[in-house]
């Protein structure tokens, strides 16, 4: 799912009801947030050096 990443948008996110499910940033590309069934949100840049995923 993309959608614009803001501060809004993040408080509106619930928890995950079965499985954490991700986030992809509209404007900024490889910027993604996880959000785990208690609700917590992690942020995460996904990278492609040489076609390789990296997350960091």
């Amino acid at each position: 799912m993309k959608q614009m990443l803001t501060t809004k948008s993040l408080d509106a996110m619930r928890p995950a009801t079965t499985k954490r499910y991700e986030v992809r940033d509209q404007k900024v590309n490889g910027l993604h947030v996880r959000v785990s069934t208690t609700g917590a949100k992690v942020f995460y840049t996904l990278l492609r050096p040489n076609g390789a995923r990296i997350r960091h």
